[in-house]
């Protein structure tokens, strides 16, 4: 696991990159009972790294109901 903070001008810290986020899994949430949460995990990871996801480990790739 690989987390990058960064700190603002009054000293905040806050996260710009989590490995984590490539596999919301991994923070306990899933496709099916956490749709909206695994989708901005896994878009958070995709602008961290300019990278994207295999179609078969996104949330979009049509195996999923979507609950909103």
């Amino acid at each position: 696991m690989v987390t990058i903070y960064d700190q603002d001008e009054d000293g905040n810290r806050f996260v710009v990159y989590d490995s984590r986020w490539r596999y919301p899994e991994l923070l306990g949430y899933t496709k099916e009972k956490h749709p909206k949460e695994y989708r901005a995990l896994q878009e958070l990871w995709k602008r961290a790294t300019g990278k994207e996801i295999p179609a078969e480990d996104r949330y979009d790739n049509g195996n999923h109901k979507d609950n909103e």
